[in-house]
């Protein structure tokens, strides 16, 4: 949790597969990061700030447009 490593919500990324942590994750005021993943099943994402279906495609350059985006406190 944020509070366990002494940070705000502002200042993390979540990375959520299911429809319900997307919403947990975005109330709670973080950026969230959807996964479509293969064995969740068809998953409503639509609520994060950006949805993956391959972790390979995260990079220096995502996560740097990513934090720009969502005014994350860097």
């Amino acid at each position: 949790t944020c509070e366990k490593l002494k940070e705000t919500p502002g200042t993390c990324v979540v990375i959520e597969d299911s429809a319900n942590g997307v919403l947990a994750a975005v109330r709670a005021g973080m950026t969230c990061l959807g996964y479509q993943n293969p064995t969740s099943g068809e998953q409503d994402l639509s609520k994060a700030n950006a949805v993956i279906d391959d972790f390979r495609t995260i990079d220096a350059d995502f996560l740097i447009h990513l934090s720009e985006k969502n005014d994350i406190v860097h």
